[in-house]
């Protein structure tokens, strides 16, 4: 394979990895289990579909159409699972700093509901479900 052809190649999957990335974060996808149903819903949305138009309509071979859907099933699991651990690993624990001190608040994985959050802070300034930071 020619350098510019490898270099292509690094360049569109890194453009996927970005997109990617994007999506994991303002989703809130947090952990491997809803990274791993994100990857799939993008799968059977994009490649999935488009692969499947071009054996219908542009006479791809099927099981040629069938090798690419299983390297780019690969392929964005593997990004996604790995972005929502990493995610995950990221924000636990971890402290969202304003430029209040009175206004700092945890983050959660997950969601509380509002009686226990608006209960909880009554009760425990500066906090978010979890107590004190």
């Amino acid at each position: 394979m020619p350098a510019w052809q490898a270099l292509t190649l690094l360049v569109r999957h890194f453009v996927v990895a970005f997109a990617l990335a994007y999506l994991v974060a303002r989703l809130g996808i947090v952990g491997w289990k809803s990274a791993l149903q994100l990857g799939l819903l993008l799968w059977i949305g994009f490649p999935a579909v488009l692969l499947a138009g071009s054996v219908i309509h542009d006479n791809v071979p099927w099981m040629l159409a069938a090798i690419h859907a299983g390297d780019w099933l690969v392929k964005i699991l593997l990004m996604t699972v790995i972005l929502g651990v990493w995610r995950r690993s990221k924000t636990r624990g971890m402290i969202q700093k304003s430029t209040t001190p009175s206004k700092r608040l945890r983050v959660i994985d997950g969601a509380c509901s509002s009686k226990f959050r608006i209960h909880a802070r009554k009760k425990l300034p500066r906090t978010d479900c979890l107590g004190p930071p």
